[in-house]
């Protein structure tokens, strides 16, 4: 699948949203595959997949969490998603 079909799959849930937001953004999407950032570290930035409306695979949504590169590639840790940068 390219990246433009699984980005119109997927949604990032924005992170200024308190969780009743969240729950509601959520509920307004289930048809989505959607994803938190939970935040960077060296070397990586870790996702949450929330709901996986979209029936992606992870490899699909890891492509998604990292714009369509993935160049150095990504693990998994239970259901998120590690996405590995340079040096790491």
């Amino acid at each position: 699948m390219r990246y433009s079909d699984i980005a119109a799959q997927c949604l990032m849930i924005p992170r200024h949203l308190d969780y009743n937001m969240q729950v509601e953004y959520i509920k307004q999407h289930r048809d989505k595959t959607l994803v938190f950032y939970l935040g960077p570290s060296i070397y990586k930035r870790e996702y949450q997949v929330v709901h996986n409306g979209a029936g992606l695979l992870m490899d699909e949504i890891a492509l998604f969490c990292d714009n369509g590169n993935l160049a150095f590639g990504y693990r998994l840790k239970k259901e998120n998603i590690i996405i590995v940068h340079e040096g790491g």
